[in-house]
């Protein structure tokens, strides 16, 4: 089992994007359950990606839209760090 570590980053993003969305919020609690017990399961439809900012990191899918951008913590290989949250691609997407 992974332990999930979030970045202030990613922390100001959360609470933005689920502050009148509960809909959201309950479906980024059960990606966070997944990806604590298997960030590579198909439902996550996780990859490889270049992120802007955080250069090769990974990708799981939320929403058709939405994307969780995470990498492994370099100092523990079974903690994740997530980077960001955000919309999938356009101006303010999160690659």
């Amino acid at each position: 089992m992974y332990q999930l570590d979030f970045t202030q980053h990613f922390s100001r993003r959360y609470q933005k994007l689920t502050k009148k969305n509960l809909q959201l919020k309950e479906q980024i609690a059960h990606i966070f359950e997944c990806l604590a017990i298997d960030p590579f399961s198909r439902n996550l439809e996780t990859h490889k990606v270049k992120a802007r900012h955080f250069g090769v990191s990974y990708s799981s899918t939320v929403t058709s839209n939405i994307r969780i951008i995470w990498n492994f913590n370099p100092d523990d290989k079974i903690r994740l760090l997530l980077l960001d949250l955000g919309g999938h691609s356009r101006k303010r997407g999160v690659y």
